[in-house]
């Protein structure tokens, strides 16, 4: 039979352990929530900070093609970039493009009719940029990795066909002698080697 004071003290340990455990999961999710917040304020920020430097290059210029332009036209026309604007804030911030990149990173983004870029997709300009870079950089690792395949490949293929026909001539001539190849030489001292270690 269990004692009650016995029962008291197991009781009590089990309620402290499931309390310090509520503390803890409560203390751990008011930590992510504090991070999580504070990710979106700086998340707010930097899209602020953004903002305000596209508005800055977007009132850089003004259109000359219309003579007569309404406060309302200049202001509509202040909230888009075309090419010049992307390419100066290329340059600028040396976002690490070559020019042909960001003309066609650029193309890829805007808005056909008109040809300029609003702030929504001058957010996800920024990031293709960057992404196009990686994914240049990747492109051009494994094309290196298969040029180089390809030629070894072709280096192997063309060494190991001479090796072929020259094996042939000679099994045909009766001349082969396997104790003289170091190739087999090679074989039998590793597979010897193995043999010793056993």
């Amino acid at each position: 039979m269990f004692k009650p004071t016995i029962l008291k003290t197991a009781d009590s340990n089990f309620l402290h352990n499931e309390n310090s455990l509520h503390m803890v999961s409560l203390t751990d999710g008011m930590t992510d929530a504090v991070i999580e917040h504070d990710m979106y304020y700086v998340s707010r920020k930097q899209h602020k900070n953004l903002e305000k430097i596209f508005n800055l290059y977007a009132q850089q210029h003004m259109p000359t093609k219309i003579p007569k332009q309404t406060f309302d036209e200049i202001e509509k026309f202040n909230k888009k970039w075309l090419i010049g604007d992307f390419l100066k804030f290329c340059k600028d911030f040396q976002i690490p493009l070559p020019k042909i990149d960001q003309k066609e990173v650029f193309r890829r983004k805007v808005i056909r009719p008109n040809k300029s870029l609003t702030f929504e997709h001058f957010l996800d300009l920024i990031r293709e940029c960057f992404y196009f870079k990686e994914m240049n950089k990747e492109i051009s690792e494994k094309e290196a990795e298969i040029k180089y395949l390809e030629e070894s490949n072709f280096i192997w293929s063309v060494e190991n066909r001479k090796k072929l026909a020259e094996d042939i001539r000679l099994m045909r001539n009766g001349e082969r002698d396997p104790l003289k190849d170091p190739y087999y030489l090679h074989q039998a001292h590793s597979h010897l080697q193995t043999d010793n270690d056993q």
